[in-house]
């Protein structure tokens, strides 16, 4: 889809171990304990955006609003105004993810028409739809490669849930580089100017997010090129370094 930056989505993860004092605050819909965790991934199932510390009991509005992604838009560090595409003849700045109907109806979300009744929405929800599918096909990618997220958590504290998660998003995104000759994003986006660090959304502390564009070192002094286009602050929590955040060889 024109001016797709990903897809994004939420999961609920089952605590079965939730100290009585929180159990009425993370109570899901389906009468169990459980964490949210929201994410935004391309094509690749590669994540961009991972925020898990929301309890089960906020839909996916109430996770939007206290989700560090939707602090930066608000902001207006995110999306980067320097990149733009075209759209029935007329050129837009704005870039936006694709959500289902649970999501607000705003304009850096793309959704479903609710009744479509033309050829062209019919098309446009197709269409849709197949983009969607890449955030559900996370939740499903993730679980088959690290069993700890499949099965409900026995960790009796949040920090400790907050760490598991994020360390299985950096694992599975580390999987993704080692088993992928090449990125989708990589040759879709070859003609896209290049965005630094700099020019990318930071974070409420100051620190730049997302992954390089440019050439990094590592500890041995050889140089990786990393070519990636962002799609989203990254692994959110407290920010890792910018040359540890992934490397393509």
């Amino acid at each position: 889809m024109p001016g797709c930056i990903g897809a994004i989505d939420c999961a609920h993860w089952q605590w079965i171990k939730c100290p009585k004092a929180l159990a009425r605050q993370y109570h899901d819909r389906k009468g169990k304990r459980s964490a949210v965790i929201e994410s935004v991934c391309d094509e690749d199932t590669y994540i961009w955006h991972f925020f898990i510390l929301a309890p089960g009991s906020f839909n996916e509005k109430n996770v939007l609003a206290s989700s560090p992604l939707m602090l930066d838009v608000n902001a207006g560090v995110w999306p980067p105004p320097i990149l733009s595409y075209t759209l029935n003849g007329r050129t837009r700045r704005l870039l936006h993810y694709t959500a289902d109907q649970a999501y607000p109806r705003y304009h850096i979300f793309a959704m479903p028409h609710p009744a479509p009744n033309t050829r062209k929405l019919l098309v446009y929800n197709r269409l849709q739809e197949a983009v969607r599918k890449d955030a559900e096909r996370l939740y499903a990618v993730m679980p088959s490669r690290f069993n700890i997220v499949l099965h409900p958590t026995r960790f009796t504290t949040v920090e400790r849930m907050i760490n598991t998660g994020k360390t299985v998003a950096i694992l599975h995104n580390m999987a993704i580089e080692c088993t992928r000759t090449g990125f989708l994003a990589h040759h879709i986006m070859q003609g896209a100017p290049g965005i630094t660090a700099d020019r990318m959304g930071r974070q409420a502390d100051g620190n730049a997010s997302g992954r390089d564009d440019g050439r990094d070192e590592d500890a041995g002094g050889h140089g990786f090129f990393v070519n990636d286009w962002p799609r989203g602050p990254g692994v959110w929590g407290p920010p890792m370094p910018a040359g540890d955040q992934g490397r393509d060889p």
